[in-house]
């Protein structure tokens, strides 16, 4: 569906209102911009999987981040720093530190 103004040239703004939308494609759903901005009370993503390509990702957080996850990889090229004002590691097994110097203190 292309959506055009009453001159036929492509519409700068759709507006859809309504109490639930349906949006649904047999294969792709592409949505892009400059700038895309979505807003709601609260967000809900189901997948099988979520494939994220960025240069750079912010987020701010002012309550809780909550992940819970079967496993945690994380591979840094560069230096990892982790800031807190109290940090705690438990293990259920072993913890193990491997490094060519550690520093305690």
């Amino acid at each position: 569906m292309t959506v055009t103004s009453s001159c036929g040239r492509p519409a700068g703004r759709v507006l859809v209102e309504g109490e639930s939308i349906d949006l649904r494609a047999t294969d792709r759903t592409k949505l892009s911009g400059a700038i895309v901005e979505l807003a709601a009370g609260a967000i809900e993503l189901r997948a099988s999987r979520v494939l994220e390509r960025v240069v750079d990702v912010f987020r701010e957080i002012e309550g809780t981040l909550h992940s819970r996850v079967g496993g945690v990889r994380t591979l840094v090229r560069g230096t990892f720093d982790l800031f807190a004002r109290e940090t705690r590691i438990a293990s259920e097994e072993d913890t193990a530190i491997d490094g060519k110097h550690v520093f305690l203190g």
